[in-house]
């Protein structure tokens, strides 16, 4: 469970990857060629295999284990291994121990992106080598499943993992080496479960203990199950409709399959999609046709509810390769103008048959409203364009200080999302992770007067007012967000029992 800068659970310590390499028998050449190429198969099938059973809340972990058999296939790894093995007769243990340490090395000479792929490399390197031995049992927990909440603890994390886990009641998951930047850490952020890279973590703990762990520091402390968290964390008992009405529940999610097929009544839009997490770890940009088909999936699941589709929102913690050093947030979309023309006109068409958002991140001026809204106004005057009837609204995320202070000064939108968490970083002087942040910083004093402030003008000009980030999914903060006037709140939807909670409060 997740209070302000805390989380609480139980904790499962899980044993390394078995990677014990029985001496190789085999007598040429020849026979170790052919152990090696019947690995990299074993592999490549377990890839394949592990794919068709991932659980639909890990879209993300799907797309990082097309990238692992991608991998698994290189032209360059294969053919360097074969010629170790052929002409320097090495063992295949051996050639591919002697491969994947040169490039792990390679990657820790190169920038923290690059760094924290080291990860999968070492995690393809250890699959490789379990299949030369033909040991199966990766890890000790397998399909795992958890009643109570619990933080998982490893000495190294790797993506397949996480597919042998059942995440349900898994509050956050403890590294004791590792990167915040590793697909581990892209897969736990999209499903909003903490990551925490902690080299002390085993120490003066054992299994079953139950802890507080701060986000803030880190810092774990041994204490006493509170029953009132584990009520809230499993959700025993039902919404209340009654308790609902005095908000309005705008969910934000990441991914497809945190639709639900049956949308709860009070589902009134989808508040916010976050259309980065379909460009993440893709060695290419997708085209108008190939993001208008995955648009159109999100609406075809949100069964007539408005979908605001946030556009491209590049920032440090959520990289897109190919966008690497290019800017961030709107600033990136406007130095980019056929990325923005492209996903901008995918969008338009879709609202032909759908009603949607289309809301631009990090704005910071009106000319940046303007800008987006001068390359709107373009493609609608292209031909396909002319004769239809659009479905669209226009909004804008307000997620930095000066934005905030000079909101007044802004027009040209329908709606606006606040994102508490960039706000509040900044309002409170700190890096933005969430992290590192902390209740306090949420209810940062100047932060709130201002907020009041916006409050009053979207009021008098009739504009609806979003609220996301964790300003909308920790329970003490709701409360005050709620009494400051707050009433349309846009939380990951395995968060909206909290609203029952704090209406009671």
């Amino acid at each position: 469970m997740s209070i302000g800068k805390f989380i609480y659970g139980y904790l499962h310590f899980v044993e390394a990857m078995e990677q014990n390499v029985a001496p190789s028998n085999r007598k040429n050449s020849a026979s170790e060629l052919y152990a090696f190429e019947n690995a990299v198969k074993q592999v490549k099938t377990d890839i394949i295999e592990t794919k068709k059973l991932i659980s639909p809340s890990l879209h993300v972990l799907w797309t990082i284990l097309e990238f692992y058999e991608l991998a698994i296939e290189d032209f360059v790894m294969i053919e360097t291994i074969r010629e170790s093995i052929t002409r320097t007769h090495l063992t295949a243990e051996s050639a591919i121990n002697l491969y994947f340490d040169h490039y792990i090395d390679s990657l820790k000479t190169k920038d923290a992106y690059f760094q924290s792929r080291t990860n999968d490399f070492m995690d393809l390197k250890n699959r490789l080598l379990n299949a030369l031995s033909h040991q199966n049992k990766l890890i000790s927990i397998g399909k795992s499943t958890f009643k109570k909440p619990t933080i998982l603890v490893f000495n190294r994390i790797f993506p397949f993992e996480l597919s042998q886990i059942e995440l349900t009641n898994i509050e956050g998951v403890i590294s004791t080496e590792g990167s915040l930047h590793s697909h581990v850490a892209i897969i736990l952020s999209s499903l909003n479960i903490p990551y925490l890279i902690i080299p002390s973590a085993k120490s003066d703990l054992v299994n079953h203990d139950f802890v507080q762990i701060d986000l803030m520091t880190s810092k774990i402390t041994k204490t006493h199950p509170i029953p009132q968290i584990q009520a809230i964390e499993t959700h025993l008992e039902p919404i209340n409709q009654a308790i609902l009405s005095h908000v309005s529940i705008h969910p934000a999610i990441n991914l497809e399959n945190e639709i639900p097929i049956i949308i709860p009544d009070h589902w009134k839009s989808i508040g916010l999609y976050r259309t980065e997490f379909f460009f993440m770890d893709k060695n290419y940009l997708p085209d108008e046709i190939e993001q208008y088909l995955h648009y159109r999936k999100i609406c075809q699941k949100a069964l007539g509810l408005r979908v605001r589709f946030r556009l491209l929102d590049v920032e440090p913690d959520k990289p897109i390769r190919m966008l690497e050093g290019k800017g961030y947030g709107v600033d990136l979309l406007i130095k980019n103008h056929t990325l923005l023309a492209t996903q901008l006109r995918a969008l338009l068409a879709l609202s032909k048959d759908f009603p949607i958002g289309i809301t631009v991140p990090m704005i910071n001026a009106l000319v940046e409203i303007n800008q987006i809204k001068t390359v709107i106004h373009e493609i609608l005057n292209e031909d396909e364009f002319q004769s239809s009837h659009l479905d669209y609204q226009f909004g804008i995320m307000i997620e930095r200080k000066n934005a905030l202070k000079q909101f007044n000064s802004l027009s040209g939108f329908d709606y606006i999302l606040i994102g508490t968490n960039d706000l509040s970083a900044e309002y409170g002087k700190i890096e933005r992770s969430n992290q590192l942040m902390n209740q306090n910083t949420y209810l940062n004093k100047e932060l709130q007067t201002d907020l009041i402030n916006l409050i009053k003008i979207t009021e008098q000009k009739n504009i609806l007012t979003l609220l996301c980030g964790d300003g909308a999914n920790l329970i003490d903060v709701i409360k005050e967000n709620y009494i400051l006037g707050f009433r349309n709140f846009a939380p990951s939807p395995k968060n909206i029992n909290l609203y029952q909670i704090t209406s009671n409060e």
